[in-house]
């Protein structure tokens, strides 16, 4: 085929976003010289790599053909809008992998999602994400937990998950809830946590509230618990096990409160009456 039939074929093509077909279209030419400019579209639009290509466009024309509410764009402007759609991602700090593909965009624009719609998404995830990451505490723990070996949440991590938590990165709740919790532990007097003992109270049966509500307890009860690293102290490993619901070492802090209820007359001294854990 000579240059000046693969530039005619450029021109057609490429205005109509349909510039990738080229190959094909020279070769359905090449196959059958009478065809038209028409007949030439036809056969590229009935092609299995157009029919996955523009798989998205394809699902709003049989929605439209339905009846049902739905702009069709042209091809044209289809790769107008994965342009958008990827810049969006771009600007909000999407992790690699999530929602930046082709075959993203086009379930996005098979499903009848405007760049519009996409954008605001996007924007109130990234503003949900910053909310959770007000907290300094939280971001020294995710700092000092995972800067060499985790997910980037303040990166974008966090903000795929309030996007879409089916899709983004298998660890990013784990880990933004294990920086929580242990940065709670801080407060509450435990000392700083490892990775693995924040990560234990992250996946702790009884749920995230209720290891807050335990650490918030354990906060009120240095009396009783000692000062965590001082001689005669409960250990460690024994706060962070009370905090995840563990009923034997539960039981070792009620244990040594009321042995110490017991040494004051009266209601005196130590006054705590509640039940505890």
């Amino acid at each position: 085929m000579s240059a000046a039939m693969e530039r005619e074929i450029q021109a057609l093509l490429a205005p109509k976003g349909l510039g990738m077909f080229a190959g094909v279209a020279s070769q359905f030419i090449v196959d059958n010289d009478d065809l038209d400019a028409d007949r030439l579209l036809g056969q590229i639009r009935g092609t299995d790599t157009y029919r996955t290509r523009f798989r998205g466009l394809l699902e709003l024309q049989e929605k439209a053909a339905r009846g049902e509410v739905a702009y069709v764009p042209t091809e044209f402007e289809v790769l107008q809008i994965e342009r958008q759609m990827e810049a969006a991602a771009a600007l909000h700090s999407f992790p690699p992998g999530f929602y930046d593909t082709v075959e993203d965009f086009q379930d996005m624009i098979g499903n009848n999602v405007s760049i519009a719609e996409f954008s605001r998404r996007a924007a109130s995830a990234e503003q949900s994400a910053q909310a959770a990451l007000s907290d300094p505490g939280i971001l020294l723990e995710l700092d000092r937990l995972y800067v060499d070996n985790g997910v980037d949440l303040v990166g974008g991590g966090l903000t795929a998950f309030f996007l879409d938590p089916e899709r983004a990165p298998v660890d990013v709740e784990r880990q933004f809830t294990a920086a929580r919790l242990s940065s709670a532990a801080q407060r509450a007097g435990v000392g700083r946590l490892t990775a693995g003992q924040a990560e234990g109270l992250a996946t702790a049966e009884q749920g995230e509230g209720q290891t807050l509500a335990n650490l918030e307890e354990l906060g009120t009860m240095g009396e009783v618990t000692g000062e965590f690293g001082r001689q005669g102290a409960l250990t460690q490993d024994v706060l962070v096990a009370a905090a995840g619901g563990d009923l034997e070492a539960q039981g070792q802090i009620d244990r040594r409160r009321q042995e110490r209820l017991a040494g004051f007359s009266g209601g005196g001294g130590f006054a705590r009456t509640q039940e505890g854990f």
